[in-house]
């Protein structure tokens, strides 16, 4: 049974901050980080099913990558935290997946590259690290890694919540057909007398 575990607050120090000017860059890059994301995630996850090739999956896919992306920029901005239902929101990309039938292995494939593009583009920039002191860089850091993976946890409660609830239903539908090809006046059951009262 899927256990859906309670976040722990996500909360930053003073010296987890990034300059506001670098976010500002950050936030008008939103959609070329995203679209990146997107296209490393195709590229090397498998998701050879022609479903996951649609303009319309990979849109869901950017626009998924999009809101965490700008989540997390925010998040280095301000300083102030995770707002409640950040990561119900962000998560919820985990049932999309589920109802899907993506394998969970290659859904957090998708997120170990999008953590990928997300340390190449914001944590290494050169121009951030010129900018902070060397402890600001580690506590930056240590704010992206725990972002990384709250999101991550997040996206896997809701994928094993969703899975669990098409497997009860799949298996209620199961009962319903079983009850109604036994029932004496089904038609399974008839065209079974039919056959027997010709010969």
């Amino acid at each position: 049974m899927a256990t859906v575990s309670k976040p722990r607050p996500l909360t930053l120090a003073s010296a987890a901050t990034i300059p506001p000017e670098f976010a500002g860059q950050l936030l008008a890059d939103v959609d070329g980080i995203a679209q990146r994301m997107t296209r490393q995630i195709i590229a090397e996850t498998d998701l050879g099913d022609s479903r996951f090739r649609t303009l319309s999956y990979l849109r869901t896919l950017t626009e998924a990558c999009r809101d965490a992306v700008r989540t997390l920029i925010r998040l280095l901005n301000d300083g102030r935290g995770l707002r409640q239902g950040d990561l119900t929101r962000l998560g919820s990309m985990g049932a999309q997946q589920a109802e899907l039938g993506v394998p969970l292995e290659v859904v957090f494939g998708a997120y170990r590259v999008a953590a990928k593009v997300v340390w190449q583009d914001l944590v290494a920039q050169p121009a951030l690290l010129e900018q902070l002191t060397p402890a600001a860089v580690v506590a930056v850091t240590g704010v992206v890694l725990q972002y990384l993976d709250e999101i991550s946890a997040a996206v896997g409660s809701a994928y094993l919540a969703t899975r669990e609830r098409l497997m009860r239903q799949r298996d209620r539908e199961r009962e319903q057909v079983l009850r109604r090809n036994s029932s004496p006046t089904s038609p399974a059951r008839s065209r079974c007398r039919d056959r027997k009262s010709v010969v």
